[in-house]
């Protein structure tokens, strides 16, 4: 639906009008019986959208994201209470820190944040892109990309709490070209031995550094909000393994937390001679990206 910013957002915003007949019916009947079935928590997130102007336009922008608390969304562990309260703070938190400006630029068209030179002359960037995509796994997607082919994405939400700013973190995933998985070790071999889904991870935890946020909230394997692909086998990626090689914290509920802190120099005694060369310029190409992404968020805030 399109409908001017001005106009009360409704439960009817987050049916696709794209459909038609018996399709567009089925998917207006399944809202409205979810909704029915959390009334007090639908009451609440509609207020939420039409409480300021700024929200509003969001909704009217991205409508899909009023049927987001319905569904499983970041992690399983979440119910429909727990999505709802997770998202509101989501935009709160950008609210207050100045960045609406950044994430409305990112709803129309990808923001590129960082252009990474490659030892072979490629060049990569790393984009912002807001609520278009992954929509069940985070409500914004750092890519890197190489010559517009999409290598590597990872989907984030700010989530405030009474005790702590924490980011969840509900997607890590390769690009889908036929060639990714060359491109993907092209470009490993490219920046010096660092993998683009290390890239991201540290990405996301440096903009957590720089936006005060405790540490990030990692879903676990069984907690995937998506699994049709993963029963399909068309996704394989073992999240765990990732989340283990950062020394994350394996938390109960089957999630994992990693701290949001500076980046650390490795201690280049502990690496063979001849790969310490290497491991310099992939620690200063990590370092550089890393204070170049904090500088994009700090002058998005600071506008």
């Amino acid at each position: 639906m399109s409908p001017s910013v001005l106009n009360k957002i409704s439960l009817s915003y987050g049916v696709d009008d794209s459909r038609q007949g018996l399709s567009f019916f089925r998917e207006y009947l399944k809202l409205f019986v979810r909704a029915r079935l959390h009334p007090k928590v639908t009451r609440a997130w509609l207020a939420f959208w039409n409480s300021r102007d700024s929200f509003t336009a969001i909704a009217t922008a991205s409508p899909q994201l009023i049927k987001k608390i319905y569904r499983p969304y970041l992690s399983r562990q979440f119910d429909c209470g727990q999505r709802s309260k997770i998202i509101q703070s989501h935009y709160q938190f950008i609210q207050q820190r100045g960045l609406l400006g950044m994430i409305n630029g990112a709803l129309n068209e990808p923001l590129t944040l960082l252009d990474i030179l490659g030892k072979s002359g490629d060049l990569y960037q790393v984009q912002l892109v807001s609520t278009k995509v992954m929509e069940r796994e985070g409500e914004l997607v750092l890519q890197l990309l190489s010559n517009q082919v999409l290598l590597y994405s990872i989907a984030f939400t700010f989530i405030q709490t009474e005790d702590e700013l924490q980011i969840g973190v509900g997607c890590l995933q390769g690009g889908r070209a036929e060639d990714a998985l060359d491109l993907i070790r092209k470009s490993t071999r490219d920046m010096h031995g660092l993998r683009p889904k290390t890239l991201l991870v540290n990405l996301v935890q440096q903009i957590g550094q720089q936006l005060e946020c405790q540490q990030l909230l990692l879903v676990g394997n069984d907690n995937r909000t998506v699994t049709q692909p993963m029963k399909k086998g068309k996704v394989r990626a073992n999240y765990e393994e990732t989340w283990l090689e950062h020394k994350a914290s394996r938390l109960e509920n089957g999630d994992f937390s990693l701290p949001c802190r500076e980046l650390l120099e490795p201690d280049y005694q502990e690496i063979p001679s001849h790969k310490r060369s290497e491991a310099r310029k992939r620690f200063a190409l990590l370092s550089n990206a890393s204070l170049s992404i904090r500088r994009s968020f700090k002058s998005a805030s600071a506008a």
